[in-house]
């Protein structure tokens, strides 16, 4: 017990602790006793000037100067600052007292082994802050790898690369001149409206290369109708039809635990000119902009003009597949280009239709979809 000891030392014993609104000295110990940054301490230099501290602040002045570099990084160690956190105490988490202090116990080797063991740690120090930026570097990959994982993915979707090509699966332009052949159709009958021609899409505008058997192509020219919800907020009703908006589909599938509501006249009204229906795709166009969920409920709602409705021939066109081709980093960075205004940004409908995606055949379509959601169990994991 003699031998232990002798290894350490009451605080008290080596340094000197004065009252608290004291002159601070050259080379004193700050250490800060309340509030958030309590433990927190700091050398004071060898050319300091003058100053007070307040009563946040003690000054810890070292009886010998020599080894006020051991006592901060003893002060600073987690040893210390463990010991200073027990001592707080109920709700208010009192401050550390002088008395209190003085009562810690440290260990105190000889002073030649104290200028040794400082000499050690300030030759070290530096690969400490190296790991510890390359720890915080590290950290913040992890944060973003399932994310960057689940981009990669629907990357090389639309770029061919997640599954093989099949020449008895066709050609996207077979399937392009199908679309616009039924499209042909449904203006001729009336069902659907003209809309303008699309602008050509341009060598300078393709980002990548895709297969031979695909085909860039303007979003506007797949979709039967590109609209958006009411321009005009409706009354709102304490109950009735939901009114869904940028916020009730934010998290990637349509929520309708916090909607508001219309009255079943008004929607009846508004869904004259966008009604959306089970298949269809909704995207967000304002605020937000670029998300896009299925509707995969058979529940009447009505839409607000932050929200775009895509409708299309699903027997051409697999809308998981179409979902997926929105979600990724080609459209999504069309979306933020394409975005403008101050405030409330705004995709507006034109920019949306001129958006170009890669289109593959319709079953090679399904195939990169069942890829997809094969993949995504395991990036779902990684972001646990």
């Amino acid at each position: 017990m003699r031998s232990k000891s002798r290894t350490h030392s009451h605080l008290h014993s080596s340094v000197y602790i004065p009252k608290q609104g004291s002159v601070v000295k050259p080379k004193d110990i700050l250490l800060n006793i309340t509030g958030g940054s309590i433990g927190r301490c700091a050398l004071v230099p060898d050319d300091f000037d003058v100053a007070n501290v307040n009563q946040h602040v003690m000054i810890v002045r070292n009886l010998i100067s020599e080894n006020r570099f051991l006592l901060h990084y003893i002060l600073v160690s987690s040893y210390i600052q463990s010991m200073i956190m027990s001592v707080q105490v109920g709700v208010s988490r009192e401050g550390l007292s002088a008395e209190k202090l003085k009562r810690f116990l440290i260990p105190l080797p000889p002073l030649e082994e104290q200028k040794r063991i400082v000499a050690k740690i300030e030759e070290l120090m530096p690969y400490v802050e190296e790991y510890d930026k390359a720890y915080i570097e590290v950290t913040e990959l992890n944060k973003k790898f399932p994310e960057d994982m689940q981009k990669s993915i629907l990357q090389y979707a639309i770029q061919g690369k997640l599954v093989e090509q099949r020449e008895e699966e066709g050609t996207a332009e077979e399937l392009y001149q199908h679309i616009q052949e039924e499209k042909k159709r449904l203006i001729e009958e009336g069902k659907i409206k003209k809309t303008r021609a699309l602008p050509e899409i341009a060598e300078k505008d393709i980002p990548f290369d895709i297969p031979e058997s695909w085909k860039w192509v303007r979003l506007g020219d797949l979709l039967n109708k590109l609209t958006d919800g009411a321009h005009r907020t409706p009354k709102y009703t304490a109950s009735g039809v939901p009114f869904i908006s940028v916020k009730d589909i934010s998290g990637g599938e349509i929520d309708f635990s916090d909607t508001k509501f219309i009255s079943l006249k008004e929607h009846e009204e508004l869904y004259k000119r966008c009604n959306p229906e089970k298949g269809d795709i909704l995207l967000t166009k304002v605020g937000t902009t670029g998300i896009a969920v299925i509707i995969d409920t058979e529940q009447d709602f009505s839409l607000f003009v932050s929200v775009a409705l895509l409708k299309f021939n699903t027997n051409l066109i697999f809308n998981k597949f179409l979902l997926y081709a929105i979600k990724s980093p080609v459209v999504q960075m069309q979306a933020r280009k394409n975005t403008r205004g101050v405030g409330n940004k705004n995709w507006v409908m034109r920019d949306i239709a001129d958006t170009i995606i890669p289109l593959p055949p319709l079953e090679e379509q399904k195939r990169i979809v069942n890829e997809i959601e094969e993949m995504q169990p395991y990036t779902k994991q990684l972001i646990k």
